[in-house]
């Protein structure tokens, strides 16, 4: 089967299995950096909402030899684990009081989300751009979340200069961040050719994250977090873009190869990162006491 009738004849199976009182759906949606997904929509009057299903996978494993039945089975599993009732939503997106405390900021490429940005509302930081979602903690076997989009700024009747404000707070409010030594994981991710890119300083670098956020890589435009770095290191930071989810920080020196980084940048994104996961395609430089500059 093409895809198109791979993805209806899932449907209708999947709605099948799960009876009448279940709508089953499939719909286009728009993902990170231009990316166009088809996903799966189970709605229930039980329940509130359910994870959006994307169906790309389970075409792979079709085309790989799994039958329908197996997939169905698979993804009839997946809705059951990790739908979300109604007492796991309390009027979040009703009440904006009750949204706003898990608002937080998602950092994305400016360049490659023109479409999506036209919908959302968005601080624009460097080449990048920040977008309000909200985390959806009570869940089984997952942390959910859901962007932003104007048409719930309208329906909260607040502005986006206050979403985004609040999801700024939280960002500062809610997480710290953890800086780890980076060494390791970077031989499990680089050629071993690329590792000697970064010459003498290659056992100073780490990876900034917060424990239990979803999109790390906003915190560079949280600057008391950046500023903590810089002093952290004693010295002025560079920051490479590994995806959306972390980021790589390295001691700056005067004798640092730009043109290296940027290419170890480009590398790391063509071979270990998702196009949906890719935040930007070149390294940052954070200096003590002035913020951000041009490398």
């Amino acid at each position: 089967m093409e895809y198109l009738e791979f993805t209806e004849s899932i449907r209708k199976s999947v709605s099948d299995q799960l009876g009448n009182d279940k709508k089953v759906t499939i719909r286009e949606v728009l993902k990170n950096n231009g990316i166009r997904l088809k996903g799966l929509l189970i709605a229930s009057k039980d329940h509130s909402a359910s994870p959006t299903i994307y169906l790309e996978r389970f075409y792979d494993r079709y085309l790989h030899g799994d039958p329908m039945e197996e997939i169905t089975d698979t993804i009839v599993s997946i809705y059951s684990e990790n739908t979300i009732g109604d007492e796991s939503i309390p009027d979040l997106f009703d009440d904006y009081e009750k949204a706003r405390k898990d608002l937080y900021l998602k950092a994305v490429n400016k360049e490659k989300n023109g479409e999506l940005l036209s919908d959302v509302p968005h601080i624009d930081f460097l080449d990048l751009s920040l977008i309000p979602y909200v985390l959806i903690r009570q869940i089984r076997k997952m942390k959910a979340s859901v962007i932003i989009h104007n048409d719930m700024v309208d329906h909260w009747k607040v502005t986006a200069k206050q979403i985004l404000a609040d999801a700024m707070k939280n960002m500062i409010d809610h997480y710290g961040y953890e800086l780890m030594p980076m060494q390791e994981m970077l031989k499990q991710m680089l050629q071993e050719e690329d590792i000697k890119t970064l010459g003498k300083k290659e056992n100073a670098m780490y990876v900034l994250l917060s424990p239990g956020m979803q999109y790390c890589a906003a915190l560079m435009a949280v600057d008391s977090v950046m500023k903590n770095v810089a002093e952290q290191l004693h010295s002025d930071i560079v920051i490479l873009p590994s995806s959306i989810h972390e980021l790589i920080v390295i001691p700056s020196s005067t004798d640092r190869d730009w043109k290296q980084l940027d290419e170890l940048v480009k590398s790391v994104n063509e071979t270990s990162v998702s196009d949906e996961d890719i935040l930007s395609d070149h390294s940052y430089l954070y200096k003590r006491g002035i913020g951000y500059v041009t490398a």
